[in-house]
């Protein structure tokens, strides 16, 4: 099976977060009958070791392999994991025979759109002494096959809190009976807002409500609970704790103006995805000599979360981008498919980064 063959198996099997049974199993036939690496069935993620007696350094290349779901019902490789999945496997198959003089481990990650899969990765760093992790994310928006990278942050950390509001239920003939959070909401959502305008000029810092409620639609009842959901977002982990206490601030103590109760839940967590600067340096110079063309970019890149930043709290980590055209539709969007003729451009790009590291 070439890799644009694989591309297309993959492609036509989508499957959601930690559902991914049918594609570990293309993965694995792939990785069985192309390369010559040792795989590592783990059940619900695998890796493939390409280990060189006397190696003092090891590397890991990282591949998603999640789909998401398609706007109508239905999954698609609307983020294009698939390619990228491909991509790392053509890579694994293309160094198939040759010494490298380093170690090399090609991770497969389930469930990066949820930001859960990387949890379930970790004891790979326990097995094995790993110098850097590497992936890499198609952007659409920049030159087809072009390279871009920069040597801070490239992705956004970010999480949910949701915010949830305790009073006493009444009839809604004597509201004066309950303890109604409606206006506390509503002050609240005010006052998030302003926080979010004042957040506009930032490159990374963003914080967007998600959802708000206030009891349910009973025309006889003043509720006694309701919530407002935010996602927020900054270009590190210390900036997003700082802006998750500056909200929790806001509505703690509107909570406390009405007399309400207050508890919060922290959901959907992702790291920021922050390059080594030493790494970003050497890798570079890989990527630019590989690529058709290339772009440095201020950090953060963009400000979508990736849930690969977990793994640069245990490795040295660099994660770069290929462009996947200007006009490509955006990713999550229902007309996004995965180039494939950025196949080739990336193995070849990979396999410099091999080289060089």
């Amino acid at each position: 099976m070439n890799v644009q063959k694989l591309w297309e198996t993959l492609h036509a099997s989508p499957e959601l977060s930690l559902q991914e049974v049918h594609t570990l199993e293309i993965l694995k036939s792939f990785i069985k009958n192309e390369t010559d690496l040792e795989l590592h069935d783990e059940k619900n993620w695998i890796y493939a070791v390409h280990e060189e007696p006397g190696a003092d350094k090891t590397i890991v290349i990282r591949a998603e392999i999640d789909a998401i779901p398609k706007p109508g019902g239905g999954v698609f490789h609307g983020c294009g994991h698939d390619g990228h999945t491909a991509m790392a496997a053509g890579t694994a198959a293309a160094i198939k025979g040759r010494k490298l003089g380093k170690n090399v481990i090609f991770l497969f990650q389930p469930g990066e759109e949820i930001g859960a899969g990387a949890a379930y990765c970790m004891p790979l760093f326990d097995r094995y002494k790993i110098d850097m992790v590497l992936a890499c994310h198609n952007l659409p928006g920049y030159e087809l096959g072009s390279f871009i990278y920069t040597e801070n942050t490239f992705a956004c950390a970010s999480e949910g809190l949701k915010m949830s509001f305790s009073g006493h239920q009444a009839h809604a003939a004597y509201p004066e009976d309950g303890l109604n959070p409606a206006g506390c909401v509503a002050r609240t959502i005010s006052e998030l807002m302003g926080v979010a305008a004042s957040l506009e000029n930032t490159r990374g810092r963003r914080l967007t409500i998600i959802n708000a409620q206030v009891g349910n639609p009973d025309y006889g009842i003043s509720p006694g609970f309701g919530s407002v959901s935010v996602t927020i977002r900054a270009e590190n982990d210390e900036y997003l704790k700082v802006l998750e206490q500056d909200v929790l601030k806001i509505a703690e103590a509107n909570a406390a103006q009405d007399g309400l109760g207050f508890t919060y839940d922290i959901k959907d967590p992702f790291h920021a995805t922050v390059n080594d600067a030493g790494i970003a340096e050497i890798l570079s110079v890989a990527g630019k000599s590989a690529a058709c063309s290339w772009k440095h970019e201020e950090a953060p890149v963009v400000r979508w979360s990736e849930d690969f930043g977990l793994f640069s709290t245990k490795a040295k980590a660099f994660y770069w981008g290929l462009g996947s055209g200007i006009n490509q539709p955006g990713l999550h969007t229902e007309n996004y498919v995965f180039p494939k003729e950025l196949l080739d451009k990336g193995i070849r790009i990979w396999m410099e980064m091999i080289r060089t590291a």
